[in-house]
């Protein structure tokens, strides 16, 4: 093999390093949206529930848990999310938006 197929065969190697690059963040970044849709869909109720104040009785907490196992449960049961995400991950800057949402 000639010098010049060499580099030429290493910048095409590059080049598909740099595009596989590309579309592997481009498909993380629509698997978290995917995700996150999927726990907001599944979070309504409990949002709902927080907001009329449902959790705020006797045995409300263990109800919320409750809820919360449901939903972790209803989301690893959920096909095709692509690239798995943690759903604490999300739930997590759900429940940041949900704080700021109540402060402001």
């Amino acid at each position: 093999m000639s010098f010049i197929c060499f580099v030429s065969l290493y910048h095409s190697q590059e080049r598909i390093d740099e595009e596989l690059g590309h579309l592997r963040a481009r498909n993380d970044a629509a698997s978290v949206a995917k995700c996150r849709e999927r726990l907001q869909d599944l979070h309504g109720t409990v949002s709902s529930k927080l907001k009329s104040g449902a959790y705020a009785k006797p045995g409300g907490f263990q109800e919320y848990q409750k809820d919360i196992n449901d939903i972790q449960k209803q989301y690893q049961a959920t096909t095709g999310l692509g690239t798995q995400v943690s759903p604490r991950d999300i739930l997590g800057e759900l429940a940041i938006e949900h704080v700021h949402a109540c402060i402001h």
